[in-house]
């Protein structure tokens, strides 16, 4: 008798271990919570399925996922240089490589893009292309140009790009007027990430994410008027302070005065002049702003933004808040936010196969605008980029993450929308 009952319980553990599936992996099921401690407290637990006639059935669900590799190190641009036939950007690691952990990190590797890369995905956005185009190869030694291995940054704390790759200057992949190589042209800015690699396992761990992204921006300078944007941070703060970097490019005064759009009283306000040989003016100031700046120099000159470098998260920049003013058309002055326009895209580039984002889309993101001009540095004055024709946007100029654009709208909004 008791062998029978022993058959009887060993058959009914075997069909419990085959009732545990091997099914997909990756799912996980989300059910009702269940209250407990290691206590004995918590909530009262619900009957358990032995208590009742039938066998309950137990599915076990695993996933399994490769483990992080390591975290890259934080990046600034230390400088930039700009020469006929020579030109480079420099960038510092601020974890020096030099007393990093061996164990874990073997090496970093620098990525540069025309758009911020906030993550992997913003780093492959353009999925029609190698993922090794975006690679850019950090030079070990700026003397000899050695470097030990292709694409991988080992101990010097900073190392320069110097545009030695050719996929960045293919007209036929960025379109016309935006092929280029250098930090050279202000009509295409740069940014950077840091990418760590743990090469002990195989296949390589890499980071979890990308180091907070770092870029140089160029705007022109022309006498008369001039509408720019504080597009990376530069660790400037106040318009007094902000005044005295632009003033002197290159040795050449290029300011005398700045002013900010007040959007409720449609019109500009001046925050900042010159008293005396002195600059004036408190009002706070940070990367998003956007800026009417007058030079009375007759040189045009390059505002090169870089140092160190940090470019803004859209929930930082606070000019996004567009109204009309109480009439029924205002006019707002916006700077492109960086994460908006990688969401725009990738949106562009996986729906109809281009690779900049146009007038037209940005129109169509924003809820109330109507229309979207550009500022003509040369010429000084505004250029309609995008519109609504029978209710559809239109206008296919290309326009850049981080570069201010004027948009007019129907009604107050927020955007990117929260």
């Amino acid at each position: 008798m008791c062998k029978w009952i022993y058959l009887v319980g060993l058959f009914a553990l075997w069909s419990f271990v085959l009732a545990v599936p091997s099914g997909p992996v990756g799912t996980v099921p989300v059910g009702p919570p269940m209250t407990t401690s290691l206590d004995g407290g918590g909530g009262d637990l619900p009957p358990f399925e032995s208590m009742a006639d039938t066998t309950a059935n137990i599915y076990i669900y695993v996933t399994l996922r490769q483990p992080e590799g390591p975290y890259a190190s934080g990046i600034e641009i230390e400088s930039t240089y700009c020469a006929a036939g020579f030109e480079f950007v420099q960038i510092k690691a601020l974890q020096p490589l030099a007393f990093r952990d061996t164990a874990e990190v073997q090496f970093y590797m620098l990525y540069r893009t025309q758009w911020a890369p906030f993550t992997w995905g913003d780093l492959n956005i353009l999925t029609s292309y190698d993922d090794s185009m975006w690679i850019i190869d950090p030079i070990e030694n700026w003397l000899t140009h050695v470097d030990a291995v292709p694409y991988r940054w080992y101990t010097y704390a900073s190392t320069r790009d110097e545009f030695g790759d050719t996929v960045w200057n293919r007209e036929d992949i960025w379109g016309t007027g935006y092929g280029t190589k250098g930090v050279c042209d202000p009509n295409v800015n740069w940014y950077y990430v840091s990418v760590a690699a743990d090469s002990t396992p195989r296949p390589f761990k890499f980071s979890p994410e990308p180091s907070r992204p770092v870029g140089e921006v160029d705007q022109w300078l022309y006498q008369g008027d001039n509408i720019v944007s504080y597009p990376v941070d530069i660790g400037v703060r106040r318009v007094d302070s902000l005044a005295m970097v632009i003033d002197t490019i290159d040795g050449i005064p290029a300011a005398n005065e700045i002013y900010k759009w007040n959007a409720s009283s449609q019109n500009w306000t001046r925050i900042a002049f010159i008293f005396f040989g002195s600059w004036n003016g408190t009002t706070p100031v940070a990367p998003g702003d956007v800026f009417r700046v007058i030079k009375t120099d007759p040189d045009s000159v390059i505002w090169q933004t870089h140092t160190p470098g940090y470019v803004p998260y859209d929930a930082d920049i606070t000019n996004h808040s567009l109204s009309t003013g109480g009439l029924s058309l205002g006019d707002n002055y916006v700077m492109m936010p960086y994460q908006e326009y990688n969401m725009l895209l990738s949106t562009n580039s996986s729906m109809e196969g281009i690779n900049y984002v146009r007038a037209k889309d940005m129109l169509g993101d924003i809820s109330t605008a109507t229309e979207i001009y550009k500022w003509n540095p040369s010429t000084q004055n505004w250029t309609c980029i995008a519109y609504y024709f029978f209710g559809a946007p239109n206008g296919n100029t290309r326009v850049l993450p981080g570069l201010p654009y004027r948009v007019i709208v129907n009604g107050d909004c927020t955007w990117p929308p929260e």
